[in-house]
C-alpha cells in the first residue's frame, strides 16, 4: 500500500501543486485537525503515522477527498483544516425546520447514498467505476461563516448532486478538479 509522504510527490505531479505545498498542507491537518473528534471517529488517526519498518501512514480512499478538499479550499495554513473539513462536512440538499413532534427528515445524495459531501467524495474515489466523476466544485468562504458553503459533484452521466449549508452571495472563489485528476490520484490509493 502506497505511503502518504510518497503520495505527496505522485499527487503534486498531477495537479502541478508544488510538492512543499501539499507537505504544508498535510503538516497542518496533523498538527490541527485533533479537535474534529466525533465519537469514534478521530481524524487525528487518520494522519497518525506507525514507526519502524512498513511504518507510515497508509493512503486509503478519505486521504484522497480530504486532501483533494484541502487543495479546493485553498486556505491559508492556520485554517487549512477547520476550512478543510467544514468542506468536508458539508450536508446534501436543503434542510427545512422540524416542528416538535416530528422526525427529521435525513436527506442522502441519490447517487451515492451518502449524506456528506467528504464521505460521499470517498465513496466515489474508492469505486470510479461505480461511480464516474466528471468534475468536483467546492467553495468555502472564509469572510462569512458557514453560510454560503457548497460542494457538487458531478457524474459522467451529467447528474448532479448539491451539498451545502446555503446558497452562496457575493463572491467566492470556487475550487474545481476534474474527473481524469480523480482517476489518477484515486488509482494509487486503491491500489494493493
Amino acid at each position: 500500500m502506497a505511503k502518504l509522504n510518497n503520495y505527496v510527490a505522485y499527487l503534486a505531479g498531477i495537479t502541478r501543486v508544488p510538492p512543499n505545498e501539499i507537505t504544508e498542507i498535510v503538516r497542518a491537518l496533523k498538527a490541527q485537525s485533533d479537535h474534529f473528534k466525533d465519537g469514534d471517529f478521530d481524524p487525528t488517526a487518520e494522519f497518525r503515522a506507525r514507526s519502524g519498518p512498513g511504518g507510515g501512514v497508509d493512503v486509503t480512499p478519505f486521504h484522497v477527498a480530504f486532501l483533494l478538499i484541502a487543495l479546493m479550499v485553498n486556505a491559508n495554513r492556520r485554517d487549512t483544516a477547520v476550512m478543510s473539513w467544514r468542506g468536508y462536512t458539508l450536508k446534501f440538499g436543503k434542510r427545512r425546520a422540524v416542528r416538535p413532534g416530528e422526525e427529521p427528515t435525513i436527506l442522502t445524495c441519490p447517487i451515492t447514498g451518502e449524506t456528506m459531501f467528504g464521505v460521499a467524495l470517498t465513496k466515489c474515489i474508492a469505486s470510479l467505476d461505480e461511480y464516474p466523476v466528471k468534475l468536483v466544485r467546492l467553495a468555502v468562504r472564509e469572510d462569512h461563516g458557514a453560510r454560503g458553503d457548497w460542494a457538487e459533484i458531478i457524474f459522467e452521466d451529467g447528474t448532479k448532486t448539491r451539498f451545502g449549508r446555503d446558497e452562496s452571495r457575493g463572491f467566492e472563489r470556487v475550487g474545481e478538479i476534474d474527473g481524469q485528476t480523480i482517476q489518477v490520484a484515486s488509482q494509487m490509493a486503491n491500489a494493493n
